[in-house]
């Protein structure tokens, strides 16, 4: 027999025990079975090493099967991530992308706020904050271009955002030595990535408030994070990026958001000049003059 015909059907096979092993752990009243299924299950957790089956599992229709594939990559990440050869940390993160994306858009059998996705984006962000800086931004680069492709795909990616400011967050409140999401932070490429795609959601914010509210939360959930950690004397705001937050506090499903953005500007007062705040003071109370 073929070699690869032969390795495919191991496989193959090896997946259908896996899902046969869930589905009894899951479903099966048998407490003797269940403690079959999850001892299987187990000992393939802490010693598979190969990425083909982490494939197959995430490839599945069953959720249950998903899921247990990502557990089983967090493993790999949590004892081999970096002894895995260079082509094939690339390969995964392509593939986590395109699964990302076909989930986001709505395509799979998951709603956008399954536990599933969440667990996606989880991983993806753990597995790009081991990566080098010079990757790390490119792979930024292109959550920011893609999130232009849908607005189903643009609020996924700004939870994932999110996320990283949640890491660089974890880094600085714990002490920890600046790690590599804290270090993108001082050459603003990813800061400016991310307010460039605020101000682009801000400018459609007209429709999308009435259509898509969360998608604009989560521009100024992103916006706030940004105010926050762009601290820096040489770090600029766009002004239509500042315009934008004042006329949405007037729309009342995002007025907090938009306040707290504007309270994080009030707290970091000292990089703008008087002129600069007593515009921001006059045009705030114009706009809700107007209501």
């Amino acid at each position: 027999m073929d070699l690869t015909l032969e390795n495919s059907i191991k496989k193959k096979s090896l997946l259908n025990k896996i899902e046969e092993n869930i589905e009894i752990l899951y479903e099966s009243k048998d407490s003797c079975l269940r403690w079959e299924a999850q001892k299987f299950l187990t000992e393939l957790y802490f010693k598979w090493e190969n990425f083909d089956l982490i494939y197959s599992l995430l490839e599945s229709e069953k959720k249950q099967t998903i899921f247990f594939g990502l557990k089983l990559l967090d493993q790999i990440l949590n004892q081999k991530w970096r002894g895995i050869l260079l082509d094939e940390k690339k390969s995964l993160i392509t593939f986590l992308i395109k699964k990302i994306f076909f989930y986001a858009s709505g395509l799979g059998d998951l709603n956008e706020n399954s536990p599933i996705i969440k667990k996606l984006n989880l991983t993806f962000v753990r597995i790009i904050g081991n990566e080098n800086k010079s990757h790390f931004l490119t792979i930024i680069s292109e959550l920011t271009s893609s999130a232009k492709i849908s607005e189903l795909i643009c609020e996924n990616n700004l939870r994932i955002i999110q996320i990283i400011f949640e890491e660089i967050q974890e880094e600085i409140s714990t002490n920890k030595s600046p790690g590599s999401f804290f270090s993108v932070l001082k050459d603003f490429f990813f800061l400016k990535r991310v307010e460039n795609l605020c101000c682009f959601i801000f400018q459609q914010s007209s429709f999308l408030v009435s259509f898509r509210p969360g998608l604009v939360i989560s521009a100024l959930n992103a916006f706030e994070k940004i105010l926050f950690f762009s601290n820096f004397p040489n770090y600029n705001i766009l002004p239509l990026s500042l315009d934008s937050l004042i006329s949405l506090c007037c729309e009342k499903k995002i007025r907090n958001h938009s306040l707290n953005c504007l309270f994080e500007l009030d707290n970091q007062s000292q990089r703008f000049d008087q002129n600069f705040r007593k515009k921001i003071i006059k045009n705030f109370i114009i706009h809700f003059q107007e209501l």
